[in-house]
């Protein structure tokens, strides 16, 4: 198992779209429900209590729902209720379910999504790119959207509070890899130049009879397993 060196912090909060959502809804019952306008008129002065007006405003909205209007304005609002509840999953709950998480040899983590989950493995040799991006989604719930490409594909997180220190971190990593990358020939190819010097001294000495043939077969056998 890879060791940690730095968490993605995924929370995205949920006051600003159900603040949006509830001023939705506010205005849609307002503007579905203005029929009792028209129902009740400027009669309340008639009634005796409030009660009296509400028990009576009640009995006649009841009539009114049996309309085809009051029928499609308690779809259209159950259709806005439901919208606010995905809303929730995807904007919400689901990033939180999420994780994030900077490795030594990668990026690893947990993507959840309204369908299921999938383990996000991500070795350095295979990520192309990193970076942070702000989008309508990331006004709602606050945090930026952390965006990985990679030789599969693009995966986003959203809701990442620490986006930008996250992203400089592996960008970081992945730049130290990639020299780590480039350097690995020039060290193999002055380590097979020195085997070759060192086979060849062999044979000298072989030919000079300092060395025996199975001696001169063990080294040689030797220093060939490591080229």
């Amino acid at each position: 198992m890879s060791k940690e060196s730095y968490r993605a912090e995924i929370a995205p909060k949920m006051q600003k779209p159900f603040v949006i959502a509830a001023a939705v809804l506010l205005a849609a019952w307002i503007v579905l429900f203005m029929p009792l306008r028209h129902i009740v008129g400027d009669s309340y002065e008639r009634y005796r209590s409030i009660a009296d007006f509400c028990i009576l405003s009640a009995d006649r909205y009841h009539g009114l729902m049996l309309t085809d209007e009051g029928i499609i304005g308690l779809i259209v609002l159950a259709a806005l209720v439901v919208l606010c509840a995905v809303m929730y999953l995807v904007l919400v709950k689901s990033p939180k379910q999420c994780t994030l998480t900077l490795t030594e040899n990668g990026i690893s983590g947990v993507k959840k999504t309204l369908l299921g989950s999938k383990s996000v493995e991500l070795p350095f040799e295979n990520i192309t790119s990193i970076g942070v991006k702000d989008g309508i989604a990331d006004k709602l719930v606050g945090g930026r959207t952390v965006a990985i490409a990679s030789a599969t594909g693009f995966i986003r997180f959203l809701g990442v509070q620490n986006a930008q220190e996250f992203t400089e971190r592996t960008l970081a990593e992945l730049r130290a890899f990639k020299e780590k990358v480039k350097s690995q020939p020039s060290a193999a190819a002055a380590s097979s130049g020195d085997d070759t010097d060192k086979l060849a001294k062999l044979k000298s000495l072989l030919d000079d009879g300092v060395l025996t043939q199975a001696e001169y077969d063990a080294k040689k056998a030797e220093i060939l397993s490591r080229m």
